[in-house]
């Protein structure tokens, strides 16, 4: 969309390139990563998902190159916008790898905190004194 728009504000044949990683991210996750991620073996559900994160890597290097580039027919802020998408989905589908264990990141082992106690405030602080009836303890 963001391509699509920009291309149509400064139309012109040297101003079609925007339109090139964007038409290729789309048929990718079309006809690629979108029947793999909707199937139901794991394995290929990984893959798609893996696929589409390589995608989002692949369209924000590209709206770096954009926002670094000297002469660009199209505003700033426009590719800016495109790279906080293409950040967005990326941490989107990076989640989804790690919250459902098709990646597992390694654990390393931790040292062992101190323990302090602390007393209860109930038990300690407001402790009944030993001189009274039995009848007033029961409530």
């Amino acid at each position: 969309g963001e391509a699509l728009w920009s291309f149509l504000s400064a139309p012109s044949l040297s101003h079609a390139k925007v339109l090139i990683p964007a038409t290729i991210a789309a048929l990718i996750l079309v006809f690629v990563s979108g029947p793999m991620v909707t199937s139901s073996d794991p394995a290929e559900i990984r893959t798609g998902l893996v696929v589409a994160t390589a995608v989002s890597v692949f369209l924000g290097l590209s709206y770096l190159a954009r926002l670094f580039s000297t002469f660009s027919p199209s505003a700033k802020e426009i590719a800016f916008l495109g790279l906080l998408i293409a950040i967005a989905g990326f941490c989107s589908y990076t989640q989804n790898l790690l919250v459902d264990e098709f990646f597992v990141l390694p654990t390393i082992p931790l040292p062992q905190l101190p323990t302090i106690e602390v007393p209860s405030i109930i038990t300690d602080v407001f402790k009944p004194p030993n001189d009274l009836p039995e009848d007033l303890l029961e409530y």
